[in-house]
This record gives C-alpha cells, sequence and structure tokens, in this order.
C-alpha cells in the first residue's frame, strides 16, 4: 500500500487576503488508503494535540486563489487525495 507525505501548515491565520500566514510547516506520512479519522489522528499524535480538548480543521487549497475546502470526511480524504 503506497504512503503519501503531505507537508501540513499549522498554527497560522487566514488573511483578508485569502492566504495562510504566520503559519509553522511539518511534514506528516500516511497511507493512501487512509480514512478521515485515519488521517486525522496521524495528523493530531504528529502534532500532539490532545483530542478530547482541541479539534483539528484540516483544509487545503487546491489553487492559491481558491477558497480552502475543509476534509471531514472519508470522501474529503479521497478528494484530496
Amino acid at each position: 500500500m503506497a504512503s503519501l507525505v503531505v507537508l501540513v501548515m499549522h498554527s497560522g491565520r487566514w488573511d483578508s487576503d485569502n492566504c495562510y500566514v504566520d503559519y509553522t510547516i511539518e511534514g506528516v506520512i500516511f497511507k493512501e488508503s487512509s480514512s478521515y479519522k485515519e488521517l486525522y489522528n496521524v495528523i493530531a499524535t504528529q502534532f500532539e494535540v490532545d483530542m478530547n480538548v482541541i479539534k483539528l480543521k484540516i483544509e487545503y487549497k487546491v489553487e492559491e486563489s481558491n477558497t480552502p475546502m475543509l476534509i471531514h470526511s472519508d470522501m474529503g480524504v479521497r478528494v484530496y487525495i
């Protein structure tokens, strides 16, 4: 089963031009066949997030001018991949 390497930008903010700024970047590896829960857990584990206290919001942009897309389900993970 193939694995994917993804660079995750976090701890930043979206500015008025819809650009994510003032962020930190770190890589994670997950299986291409991962479910939403598995992707969520990989990210939470990598960043040592207590999932009882903090809820992650996973978003990405296809093109710079697009609005960020939210990954919130298995279908969202498949579209992202």
